[in-house]
C-alpha cells in the first residue's frame, strides 16, 4: 500500500512539472512573439513612408488642412 501512494505521488510530482514547463515554454514563446509583432507592425518605424509623413509630427493624427497646404 505504501508503494502505491508513494508511486502515486511521484507520478503526480512529474505531471506537475511537466504541465508547468509546458505552460512556461508556451507562455515564453507567447510575449515573444508579441514583442516581434509590436516590433514589426508598430506605426511610425517604416510602416509609412516617410513621404507621406513629410511635416507631420509622430503620433499626431494629420488634419486636412495640413494635406491642402502642400498641393
Amino acid at each position: 500500500m505504501r508503494c502505491t501512494v508513494n508511486c502515486l505521488r511521484f507520478q503526480c510530482n512529474l505531471f506537475l512539472v511537466y504541465t508547468l514547463g509546458q505552460f512556461t515554454r508556451n507562455y515564453t514563446q507567447t510575449v515573444k512573439r508579441a514583442a516581434d509583432n509590436k516590433r514589426r507592425y508598430a506605426p511610425g518605424e517604416g510602416s509609412i513612408p516617410p513621404v507621406l509623413l513629410s511635416g507631420v509630427s509622430k503620433g499626431v493624427c494629420p488634419l486636412a488642412h495640413d494635406f491642402a497646404r502642400k498641393v
